[in-house]
């Protein structure tokens, strides 16, 4: 009986989460700044990761399951289907983009 229980609020936890996390890491107030209106024209890279906000001062790491396009409008961001809930795809105007340089070994 416990594991019918737990197969029934798994899902809900899940979106729980999924919620909490949009909330606190900014996505939701920075897609409702920036959303995407039009599906991007650019060039697409999966599986990208990218850190945004901050929870008891650790960044929230969205590792290796995001897709970024960078087109004429300017560099969306999409969370995949599993995450999506309460993460709509966003688009940054290239007008608000101060600085893009690569982080990474380079060797040094």
């Amino acid at each position: 009986m416990n594991t019918l229980w737990f197969l029934l609020l798994l899902p809900l936890f899940w979106l729980n989460a999924c919620r909490m996390l949009a909330a606190r890491s900014g996505w939701r107030a920075f897609a409702a700044r920036f959303p995407q209106h039009t599906p991007p024209s650019g060039e697409a890279v999966r599986f990208a990761s990218a850190r945004m906000g901050r929870v008891h001062g650790m960044p929230i790491h969205y590792a290796n399951c995001l897709t970024v396009a960078a087109g004429p409008e300017g560099l969306s961001l999409s969370a995949p289907w599993f995450v999506f809930f309460h993460r709509p795809p966003i688009t940054l105007p290239w007008s608000q983009v101060e600085a893009v340089e690569p982080l990474g070994n380079s060797g040094t």
